[in-house]
């Protein structure tokens, strides 16, 4: 009788706990969680094509030759006068680059490979950003402004008083340049002295072979 009860009470035990965790809700899924490693869970394959730019980093590198050829000569004419590329044509012309946006193919280059020679006949180093299309293989818009790349617009000279950026100074010279054109100006500098003029009685540089005439000739 006592193991009858013990039996019965035993296997009420056991399907109570069954009922339990059956009845538990299961933990619901969240795609964007952060892990460890501070990183977001994979999200779904659709999603993550609509985000993605049309022209991504590959895309960049391949269309940059043929944005370097298209942009040169839509940069050259924003030029006031005479021009010099610094780079070309042993390097490319742009040093950075924005792959494009999910709803176009359109690339932003920048660099700073040329320099501009002012009104004031001065050489200026000039930045640049060429939006190019990747698609259609066409520029969309150039802009230039004068300094390097590196070079913050707080630090940059202030706008002139017809509103237009003041230019700023030549660019340097390297030291070997410095240097052979420093030597040339104190050349030209020294005036030559003019050579001291013949005193008489002093001997001359010219010598002279008398001959005895009772000696008669040789």
């Amino acid at each position: 009788m006592i193991r009858l009860i013990y039996a019965a009470v035993l296997a009420s035990s056991v399907v109570g706990a069954a009922h339990a965790q059956s009845s538990q809700p299961a933990p619901a899924s969240n795609p964007g969680a952060v892990n460890v490693g501070g990183n977001k869970s994979p999200s779904s394959p659709g999603s993550a094509a609509a985000d993605s730019p049309k022209c991504p980093e590959a895309c960049v590198r391949a269309n940059n030759e043929k944005a370097s050829a298209i942009c040169a000569r839509k940069i050259e004419a924003q030029a006031p006068g005479d021009f010099e590329w610094i780079s070309r044509p042993f390097s490319g012309i742009f040093q950075q680059a924005d792959p494009s946006k999910p709803d176009n193919a359109i690339v932003n280059y920048r660099g700073d490979s040329i320099r501009f020679l002012s009104p004031q006949k001065e050489w200026v180093r000039v930045s640049y950003e060429c939006a190019f299309d990747a698609e259609r293989g066409a520029v969309v818009g150039v802009r230039v402004r004068p300094g390097r790349l590196d070079q913050p617009m707080a630090l940059q000279a202030p706008p002139g008083p017809n509103g237009q950026p003041q230019q700023t100074g030549p660019v340097k010279a390297g030291p070997l340049a410095e240097a052979i054109l420093k030597a040339a100006k104190q050349r030209g500098a020294q005036p030559q002295k003019p050579p001291p003029p013949p005193k008489v009685g002093e001997p001359s540089p010219i010598d002279f072979t008398q001959i005895d005439s009772r000696r008669g000739s040789w």
